[in-house]
């Protein structure tokens, strides 16, 4: 009776460590194409193959929310590097890895900050709610605050952007916040009068 309780036993442990070395060759494999991509040759090559040789690793180790940021700022920022036709592609492409690293890890700053520059480009007042959440989470950060106050500027909420620069007060942020309020609310004063 006892030797077949240890059989048992001996087989299911062969069995766990059959599955995670076959996790780990995924992993190992995943990094290989990460590494290609962000260091090696693969890094040289347009944002489409950088954005190829990510989705091969994501589909290979999907739970690297670093590797998915990495990948949505490439493919986000390399839209301005080429054409139309391939800069569609990588917005598609933004999208896809700033909604992965925002699932995987929804309170890093690099992934929210990043999936609200995406929706921003749609919907600023969406791109707001998201931040705003984290900035409720994640408060005495000058660099969220610095977002959030971007954010209203850019959506026209003068006044929540103005509230905002009190958080932003002797950090390496408030003169150019200031800049950007003074010449925003000129620009609504010159539409309003002219």
């Amino acid at each position: 009776m006892k030797t077949n309780w240890l059989k048992g036993a001996t087989f299911a442990l062969l069995i766990f460590s059959a599955l995670g070395m076959v996790h780990s060759v995924r992993a190992l494999v995943a990094q290989s194409f990460y590494h290609y991509g962000r260091y090696g040759e693969g890094s040289k090559k347009s944002p489409l193959r950088i954005a190829a040789a990510c989705a091969k690793a994501h589909k290979l180790y999907p739970y690297n929310y670093n590797f998915c940021i990495w990948a949505g700022k490439q493919a986000f920022y390399g839209r301005y590097e080429t054409n139309d036709v391939a800069a569609v592609e990588l917005l598609i492409q933004a999208r896809l890895w700033s909604d992965a690293a925002h699932t995987l890890n929804p309170r890093n700053s690099e992934a929210v900050h990043l999936k609200a520059e995406v929706l921003a480009l749609d919907s600023l007042d969406e791109a707001i709610l998201l931040w705003e959440d984290y900035v409720n989470w994640c408060f005495w950060e000058p660099f969220n605050q610095w977002v959030l106050f971007d954010l209203y500027e850019r959506a026209g909420r003068l006044e929540q952007a103005e509230m905002t620069m009190y958080w932003l007060q002797e950090t390496e942020y408030a003169e150019r916040a200031e800049s950007m309020l003074r010449s925003a609310w000129a620009r609504k004063r010159r539409k309003r009068d002219g």
